[in-house]
């Protein structure tokens, strides 16, 4: 049987909102035209250019502070009735349930039951009605909307990375995508120096691997940094903590600065600060659980660095640096990661 077009128009206002509010959008104009967004429902081209165009990663915490999982999840089955009852409506609203899955998967698995549940609803939907939920090459591609810059700043160049991190297997690695080109722009940076190309922010939370940089002090989003740090060191162990975190429900908005001497290529420090999402919406400080904003983390060379840069030790006696644990770590590490 045929449905009402008014009951058809309020599902398809309901389901246009939880689209741009799972893709971290918002719309861009009006949607109280009922004509022509039921014939874009019917063309099934309502939803393409939301998700082709994610401006913002959405974080389970964003989506439960607001209240909305449990009547989005009510839209969705309602969604599925009225399919059930007309092969018309399961045609119309087709088209934009594979839309909405593919914004799904940018958010992580048991994060949220009331999330879970609305995935677990289109997934069914789209099958039952012989949709293809997503390609494994579709991944969104997310790395436009890292930002970078570089400025000097007296005798220094400062260089600045911020974004806000995707989740792991949700997001375009573009190492993984052009590996190629990746290792060309890593060996453009650190090649002979003893130093990895370090990324400011991870290609793994969907950032660009490389970008050029003006200063000649690295690319953008990569610069000379300690080998030990970047590789099972204490660099790596945030990395993998944000990673973790971000596959429970949580999000990260992190602002990463690096410092370099004018005429070296080097950063000396890095600071990391930003802000954690927790899956209940509630945002604090990313590290020490709450108690402090900002982690230094000094870029120490290592004898390796030392030997290829041509730069001497800066403690002559043979004696080792003494390691000085962080207020907010959790465990010590095994050894020092450079010397002064």
């Amino acid at each position: 049987p045929d449905l009402p077009t008014q009951q058809l128009h309020e599902l398809a206002l309901d389901l246009v909102q939880l689209a741009f509010d799972l893709a971290g959008l918002v719309d861009p104009t009006p949607v109280s035209d009922g004509a022509s967004l039921l014939i874009s429902l019917g063309r099934g081209q309502w939803l393409d250019a939301a998700i082709s165009g994610v401006s913002l990663i959405p974080y389970v915490g964003d989506l439960a502070k607001a209240g909305k999982l449990p009547k989005y999840l009510r839209t969705v089955e309602k969604a599925i009735e009225l399919a059930e009852q007309s092969k018309a409506a399961a045609k119309a609203l087709l088209p934009g349930m594979e839309k909405l899955y593919k914004a799904l998967e940018l958010l992580p698995d048991g994060a949220n039951k009331h999330l879970d549940r609305i995935r677990a609803a289109v997934r069914s939907f789209v099958a039952r009605h012989g949709g293809v939920a997503r390609a494994a090459d579709e991944l969104p591609d997310i790395s436009s909307h890292f930002r970078f810059d570089s400025f000097e700043e007296g005798d220094k160049v400062v260089k600045v990375g911020t974004g806000r991190l995707g989740v792991p297997g949700k997001v375009k690695n573009h190492r993984k995508a052009d590996p190629s080109k990746a290792k060309r722009e890593q060996a453009s940076v650190a090649s002979g120096s003893g130093d990895h190309a370090g990324h400011m922010l991870g290609v793994q939370f969907g950032a660009p691997n490389g970008g050029p940089n003006r200063y000649g002090v690295g690319m953008d989003n990569l610069s000379l940094q300690n080998a030990r740090m970047n590789a099972g060191g204490t660099w790596q162990q945030l990395e993998q903590t944000w990673a973790e975190n971000l596959k429970r429900g949580y999000g990260y908005e992190i602002t990463v600065t690096d410092w370099i001497k004018k005429g070296q290529t080097r950063p000396y420090k890095r600071k990391v600060t930003g802000t954690e999402i927790l899956p209940d919406g509630t945002r604090r400080p990313f590290n020490a659980e709450g108690e402090m904003g900002e982690v230094i983390y000094p870029n120490f060379h290592t004898p390796a660095s030392r030997a290829k840069q041509n730069v001497p030790p800066t403690k002559t006696d043979g004696t080792p640096a003494k390691v000085i644990e962080h207020p907010a770590a959790k465990k010590k590490p095994a050894e020092p990661e450079g010397e002064p």
